[in-house]
Protein backbone atom coordinates (compact mmCIF):
# COMPACT_ATOMS: atom_id res chain seq x y z
CA UNK A 1 0.00 0.00 0.00
CA UNK A 2 1.34 2.93 -1.11
CA UNK A 3 2.07 6.00 1.69
CA UNK A 4 -0.46 9.17 1.43
CA UNK A 5 0.36 12.34 1.98
CA UNK A 6 -0.65 14.51 4.88
CA UNK A 7 -4.15 15.85 2.96
CA UNK A 8 -4.90 12.33 1.35
CA UNK A 9 -4.75 11.05 5.10
CA UNK A 10 -6.90 13.37 6.65
CA UNK A 11 -9.54 12.75 4.14
CA UNK A 12 -9.45 9.31 4.78
CA UNK A 13 -10.08 9.52 7.96
CA UNK A 14 -12.64 11.81 7.65
CA UNK A 15 -14.26 9.27 4.74
CA UNK A 16 -14.05 6.81 7.66
CA UNK A 17 -16.19 8.67 10.16
CA UNK A 18 -18.78 9.50 7.29
CA UNK A 19 -18.54 5.21 5.90
CA UNK A 20 -18.83 4.75 9.78
CA UNK A 21 -22.10 6.62 10.52
CA UNK A 22 -23.95 5.40 7.02
CA UNK A 23 -23.68 1.97 8.96
CA UNK A 24 -24.79 3.07 11.88
CA UNK A 25 -27.81 4.32 10.65
CA UNK A 26 -28.61 2.01 8.04
CA UNK A 27 -28.03 3.76 5.29
CA UNK A 28 -26.89 2.66 1.76
CA UNK A 29 -23.66 4.53 0.34
CA UNK A 30 -21.97 7.24 2.63
CA UNK A 31 -23.43 9.77 4.02
CA UNK A 32 -21.57 13.82 3.58
CA UNK A 33 -21.04 15.85 6.32
CA UNK A 34 -23.69 18.56 6.94
CA UNK A 35 -24.01 21.26 4.62
CA UNK A 36 -26.73 23.28 6.72
CA UNK A 37 -26.60 25.30 10.00
CA UNK A 38 -27.51 23.06 13.19
CA UNK A 39 -29.59 24.85 15.77
CA UNK A 40 -29.37 24.19 19.78
CA UNK A 41 -32.48 21.38 18.82
CA UNK A 42 -30.84 19.41 16.77
CA UNK A 43 -27.63 19.51 19.40
CA UNK A 44 -29.53 17.53 22.48
CA UNK A 45 -28.74 19.31 25.50
CA UNK A 46 -25.08 20.79 23.93
CA UNK A 47 -24.75 24.24 24.44
CA UNK A 48 -21.47 25.12 22.35
CA UNK A 49 -21.74 26.77 19.05
CA UNK A 50 -21.44 24.09 16.09
CA UNK A 51 -19.43 25.63 13.04
CA UNK A 52 -21.65 26.86 9.46
CA UNK A 53 -21.35 23.85 6.89
CA UNK A 54 -18.40 24.70 4.91
CA UNK A 55 -16.05 24.53 7.51
CA UNK A 56 -16.95 20.85 9.16
CA UNK A 57 -14.59 19.59 6.96
CA UNK A 58 -11.73 21.19 8.01
CA UNK A 59 -12.97 21.13 11.77
CA UNK A 60 -12.81 17.83 11.36
CA UNK A 61 -9.60 17.23 10.18
CA UNK A 62 -8.22 19.14 13.01
CA UNK A 63 -9.80 17.18 15.58
CA UNK A 64 -8.87 13.84 14.14
CA UNK A 65 -5.24 15.06 13.43
CA UNK A 66 -5.13 15.90 17.59
CA UNK A 67 -6.44 12.24 17.98
CA UNK A 68 -4.49 10.61 15.62
CA UNK A 69 -0.89 11.48 16.81
CA UNK A 70 -2.07 9.77 20.21
CA UNK A 71 -2.14 6.30 17.88
CA UNK A 72 1.02 7.31 16.34
CA UNK A 73 2.50 7.45 19.26
CA UNK A 74 3.86 10.75 18.94
CA UNK A 75 5.57 11.65 22.04
CA UNK A 76 4.35 15.36 22.80
CA UNK A 77 0.53 14.06 22.82
CA UNK A 78 -1.40 13.49 25.15
CA UNK A 79 -2.55 10.64 26.96
CA UNK A 80 -5.30 8.21 24.99
CA UNK A 81 -7.83 9.12 27.31
CA UNK A 82 -7.27 12.65 27.38
CA UNK A 83 -7.17 12.27 23.20
CA UNK A 84 -10.67 10.65 23.41
CA UNK A 85 -12.07 13.12 25.26
CA UNK A 86 -11.03 15.70 23.71
CA UNK A 87 -12.35 13.84 20.41
CA UNK A 88 -15.96 13.43 21.95
CA UNK A 89 -16.22 16.68 22.64
CA UNK A 90 -15.07 18.10 19.44
CA UNK A 91 -17.06 15.86 17.63
CA UNK A 92 -20.22 16.70 19.89
CA UNK A 93 -19.54 20.31 19.18
CA UNK A 94 -18.85 19.59 15.35
CA UNK A 95 -22.09 17.93 14.75
CA UNK A 96 -20.48 16.47 11.64
CA UNK A 97 -23.59 14.91 10.73
CA UNK A 98 -27.33 15.38 10.42
CA UNK A 99 -28.22 12.51 12.83
CA UNK A 100 -25.87 9.98 14.79
CA UNK A 101 -23.18 12.00 15.69
CA UNK A 102 -22.79 10.76 19.11
CA UNK A 103 -23.06 6.93 17.85
CA UNK A 104 -20.53 7.41 15.46
CA UNK A 105 -18.51 8.75 17.94
CA UNK A 106 -18.94 5.94 20.44
CA UNK A 107 -18.47 3.24 17.48
CA UNK A 108 -14.82 5.56 16.28
CA UNK A 109 -13.72 4.81 19.90
CA UNK A 110 -14.80 1.88 20.02
CA UNK A 111 -12.87 0.68 17.46
CA UNK A 112 -9.66 2.70 18.22
CA UNK A 113 -9.78 1.44 22.25
CA UNK A 114 -10.13 -2.25 21.03
CA UNK A 115 -6.84 -1.27 18.57
CA UNK A 116 -4.62 -0.11 20.97
CA UNK A 117 -5.84 -3.39 23.30
CA UNK A 118 -8.54 -1.87 25.40
CA UNK A 119 -11.79 -3.65 26.24
CA UNK A 120 -14.87 -1.42 26.45
CA UNK A 121 -16.99 -2.22 29.40
CA UNK A 122 -20.30 -0.27 28.15
CA UNK A 123 -20.66 3.05 27.10
CA UNK A 124 -23.15 3.94 29.81
CA UNK A 125 -20.94 6.79 31.96
CA UNK A 126 -20.29 8.60 28.25
CA UNK A 127 -23.94 7.71 27.20
CA UNK A 128 -25.31 9.50 30.41
CA UNK A 129 -22.47 12.46 30.10
CA UNK A 130 -23.88 15.74 30.13
CA UNK A 131 -22.04 18.90 28.83
CA UNK A 132 -22.04 22.08 31.38
CA UNK A 133 -21.16 24.65 28.74
CA UNK A 134 -17.39 25.06 30.13
CA UNK A 135 -15.11 23.27 27.83
CA UNK A 136 -12.50 22.33 31.21
CA UNK A 137 -15.26 21.20 33.07
CA UNK A 138 -16.51 18.86 30.57
CA UNK A 139 -13.29 17.94 29.21
CA UNK A 140 -12.43 16.44 32.81
CA UNK A 141 -15.79 15.01 33.30
CA UNK A 142 -15.57 13.53 29.82
CA UNK A 143 -12.11 11.98 30.58
CA UNK A 144 -13.65 10.13 34.02
CA UNK A 145 -16.51 9.34 32.25
CA UNK A 146 -14.34 7.53 29.42
CA UNK A 147 -12.39 5.89 32.06
CA UNK A 148 -15.50 4.44 33.83
CA UNK A 149 -16.17 2.79 30.13
CA UNK A 150 -12.84 0.89 29.74
CA UNK A 151 -11.15 -2.00 31.68
CA UNK A 152 -7.75 -2.99 31.05
CA UNK A 153 -6.26 0.73 31.93
CA UNK A 154 -3.18 1.07 32.98
CA UNK A 155 -1.89 3.80 35.22
CA UNK A 156 -0.42 5.64 32.44
CA UNK A 157 -3.03 6.27 30.33
CA UNK A 158 -5.41 7.94 32.91
CA UNK A 159 -2.52 10.20 34.46
CA UNK A 160 -3.17 13.69 34.07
Amino acid sequence: MAHLNHAQREDAWIYDLRLLNGRIRGLKGVPSVRTRVVTTADCRGWSYRSPAGDRVCEELKRCLRDFYRVLDKDPTAPTLIQASARLWLRLMTIRPFMDGNRRTARAFLARCFTQQGLTIKNFTPLRKFQSTGCMQDDLLQCQLALGRCLSGLCGSQTTH
